[in-house]
C-alpha cells in the first residue's frame, strides 16, 4: 500500500534547521568571488530590515509598523517578495538564494532548505544585543547537530494505527519533525547496532526515523512501528494492550526510556543538575518554587526538574483545576502562563526559618518561574480532567502562538559573588514544530482519536495515522491543541545550561 500523501503544488520547502554549508553557495563563491562581496554586502541591507521587523515583534515602537507575514528578500538583487511569489522571481532572474523576514536564516532554492553559511553568516546581528548572532559554542552546536547533505529530504511518511494506536503515531510524528530530534538518530548518535539492552526503544525509534527519511520508501511506516509498540508493553502495563491510551501519559514514557538508553554509563543514576545526554539538555528544564512569608517576606527557593510544562485551562487561578472554563471565553496561551506564574496564597500556613522560631507559622505566598527553560519545549493543556467524580473533557479554544517569548516567565539572574544582576538572558524565543490533536465527541474521554500537524521548514502538514496532507497555518493554529512541541531558535544557547 502506498503512503496517502496530498501535497500543494508549489514545492516542498524542506528541512528546518539550518545545515552546516550549502553546496550551492560554495560553488557560486568559488567561481565569482566579487558575487561572493556583493552577496555579503546585500545580507548587511537584509540583516537591517530584518532587525526592525523582530523589534517589531517584541513591541518596540520606533521600528514601525511590520507586516507579521513572512516575506523573503532576495540576496542576488534589490528584490522583496512574498512566499508564493518567490517561484516567478526565480524563473525570472535565476536567483536562488533569499532571506527569510521573520528568522533572518538564508534559503537556498536548489537546496529546497534553510542554509547555514559562515561568510553570510558573519554579519548577522541579534535584534536585542546587536551583537553577532553566533559565538564559538553556538557554531560548535551548529557542526553536531547540522544535516551534511546538498539537499533536504522529505520525512513525510504515514504511521499505520496498529489497533487503538493512534496515541503512539500522533507523538512520534510530532517528534519526529523537531529538527533536533530527527538530526540526533540521522547521525548515528545512538549506535543502535552496538546497542545490547533489551527492548531499547531507542534502537526502535532510530530504526523509525531512518525509513522516514528513507527516500527508497514511499509508503506509510508500518514495519518498524509494532516492534516499538512491543517494547512499550514490555516497558509498561499500563501501556499494554489494545486499549484507549493518553498520548501525554506515552510521551512520559517514551521520553523517560530515551533518556535512559541514551545516558554514558556513568551518568546513570547520578543527580539529574549533572547528567549531559542529549536528551536531558534537550528535554528537561528546571522551575523554580519561591515561597515567600508574609510576615517577613524572607523567600525560601526550591528548583525541580520539569520534563513538560501542564496549564490548567483556566487563565485566573492554578488552582481552579478541575472547573472547567467558561466555553464562551475562549483562552489563549500566554494567559495561560501568565497565571501559571502570578503569585497565590500558600494552601497551609509556612514555618518562615525567621519567624517560626517566635511567632509560629505564618501565611505566605507561592510563585512558580522557569530557572532554565528545556531546548525542546512540551506543552500540555490540561483537557481532561475529573469533575465530580467523572472523567471530562475541557473543550475550550486555546489560540497559540507560531512564535513564542518565553522570557516573562524566567527567574531573573544574581551574581552573588560580585552581588549585581548578570548580564541579561539571551532571548528565549522557540518556534513552533508540532501540535497533537485529541478528537473527541461531545467531550468523551474513553473514546476519540489523535491526529498530528507538524511543521517542515514554512510547510505545515496533518498526520492522520498512515495519512498526510499539506495544510495551511491558519488551520493549525485553529484546533484545539493538547499538546504542543517548541524548539528554541537559538541553536547554540538551546543545548547550554542557563
Amino acid at each position: 500500500m502506498e503512503n496517502f500523501v496530498v501535497q500543494a503544488t508549489s514545492p516542498l520547502s524542506g528541512l528546518y534547521p539550518t545545515m552546516a554549508g550549502c553546496e550551492h553557495l560554495h560553488k557560486l563563491f568559488s567561481e565569482t568571488p566579487q558575487v561572493k562581496e556583493e552577496m555579503i554586502a546585500r545580507r548587511k541591507e537584509i540583516q537591517k530590515e530584518v532587525l526592525k521587523s523582530s523589534l517589531s515583534m517584541h513591541g518596540y515602537p520606533q521600528a514601525g509598523l511590520i507586516s507579521l507575514r513572512p516575506y523573503l528578500f532576495c540576496l542576488q538583487c534589490p528584490s522583496t517578495f512574498t512566499l508564493v511569489e518567490k517561484y516567478k522571481h526565480i524563473k525570472e532572474k535565476a536567483h536562488f538564494f533569499s532571506v527569510d523576514s521573520r528568522s533572518g536564516t538564508v534559503f537556498c532554492n536548489s537546496c529546497n532548505d534553510f542554509v547555514y553559511d559562515p561568510h553570510l553568516d558573519a554579519v548577522v546581528a541579534d535584534p536585542v544585543t546587536r551583537k553577532r548572532k553566533r559565538d564559538s559554542e553556538e557554531l560548535t552546536m551548529i557542526d553536531g547537530n547540522a544535516i551534511k547533505k546538498s539537499c533536504g529530504i522529505p520525512a513525510l511518511k504515514g504511521i499505520y494505527n496498529l489497533g487503538l494506536s493512534c496515541y503512539m503515531g500522533a507523538v512520534l510524528q510530532a517528534l519526529i519533525h523537531v529538527p533536533l530530534v530527527s538530526n540526533f538518530f540521522l547521525q548515528d548518535r545512538h549506535h543502535a547496532k552496538d546497542c545490547e539492552r533489551e527492548a531499547c526503544l531507542s534502537c526502535s525509534f532510530d530504526e523509525i526515523i531512518t525509513d522516514c527519511w528513507d527516500t527508497s520508501k514511499t509508503d506509510s511506516l508500518s514495519t518498524p512501528t509494532p516492534k516499538l509498540l512491543l517494547n512499550i508493553w514490555k516497558h509498561s502495563k499500563d501501556m499494554s494492550g489494545y486499549g484507549q491510551q493518553d498520548c501525554h501519559e506515552f510521551f512520559g514514557l517514551f521520553l523517560d526510556q530515551l533518556h535512559k538508553t541514551n545516558c554514558a554509563p556513568e551518568d546513570i543514576g547520578i543527580d539529574d543538575s549533572k547528567c549531559r545526554c542529549f536528551f536531558h539538555r534537550a528535554f528537561y528544564g528546571k522551575l523554580r518554587s519561591t515561597i515567600t512569608c508574609k510576615t517577613c517576606h524572607n523567600p525560601s527557593r526550591i528548583d525541580d526538574p520539569i520534563v513538560d510544562l501542564n496549564l490548567a485551562m483556566n487563565a485566573s487561578s492554578k488552582k481552579a483545576a478541575g472547573k472547567p472554563a467558561s466555553p464562551s471565553k475562549p483562552l489563549d496561551l500566554t494567559s495561560l502562563l501568565r497565571a501559571y506564574i502570578t503569585p497565590e496564597e500558600n494552601d497551609e500556613p509556612y514555618e518562615c526559618s525567621h519567624c517560626a522560631p517566635t511567632i509560629g507559622k505564618q501565611p505566605a505566598t507561592k510563585r512558580l518561574k522557569f530557572r532554565r527553560v528545556p531546548s525542546i519545549l512540551c506543552i500540555t493543556l490540561k483537557r481532561f480532567d475529573m469533575i465530580l467524580e467523572h472523567s471530562h473533557k475541557l473543550e475550550t479554544p486555546v489560540s497559540f502562538p507560531l512564535v513564542l517569548n518565553m522570557q516573562p516567565y524566567l527567574t531573573p539572574r544574581h551574581n552573588f559573588k560580585k552581588e549585581r544582576k548578570e548580564k541579561p538572558r539571551p532571548r528565549c524565543i522557540f518556534d513552533l514544530m508540532s501540535v497533537v490533536v485529541h478528537k473527541s465527541e461531545n467531550g468523551k474521554t474513553d473514546a476519540g482519536h489523535y491526529v498530528a500537524y507538524c511543521r517542515q521548514a514554512t510547510d505545515w502538514f496533518y498526520f492522520d495515522d498512515h495519512k498526510v496532507v499539506q495544510v495551511s497555518e491558519a488551520e493549525v493554529l485553529s484546533k484545539d491543541a493538547y499538546l504542543l512541541l517548541y524548539m528554541r531558535r537559538s541553536v547554540g544557547t538551546a543545548m547550554i545550561e542557563e
